[in-house]
């Protein structure tokens, strides 16, 4: 009866790989400083348990929402609406709390005006950031 019991080197040598695969497959992504500057740790750390695709889309959102382009003639960019931000060190999540008035297109990319520099925070389009990020998705 005790032979019957134990497991076979086969079946010991799948429960281990099961185990050591489901610990390699169920690592999650560091926190983005983006993130940590823009939430409380503990939320974060329960979006990225309980709404894993969620907190992916926030980590590539952080640095792959925008582009910072050059300014065009400001005749071209009449009623574009200002923000105060630095180009060189943009945080998302906090500028979208800080201005209300940033806003996502999902056909046509948006564009906003730096202030005091000759640059634009310009939005990807609802449809360009989707295909970018299921793309990055499928390599991960």
């Amino acid at each position: 009866m005790y032979f019957r019991n134990r497991l076979s080197p086969m079946k010991l040598l799948g429960i281990v790989f099961l185990f050591l695969s489901t610990l390699c497959f169920s690592q999650s992504l560091p926190i983005h400083s983006k993130l940590k500057a823009a939430y409380e740790p503990a939320y974060l750390d329960r979006i990225q348990k309980t709404n894993p695709m969620l907190f992916k889309r926030w980590s590539y959102y952080a640095d792959h929402a925008y582009y910072i382009a050059e300014d065009t003639p400001d005749k071209l960019l009449t009623g574009i609406e200002s923000l105060k931000a630095n180009p060189t060190d943009i945080n998302i999540f906090l500028l979208e709390k800080q201005f209300t008035f940033l806003k996502r297109n999902w056909d046509k990319p948006m564009a906003y005006k730096i202030k005091n520099t000759d640059k634009l925070l310009v939005y990807y389009s609802g449809k360009q950031f989707n295909a970018a990020f299921q793309k990055w998705l499928s390599n991960e």
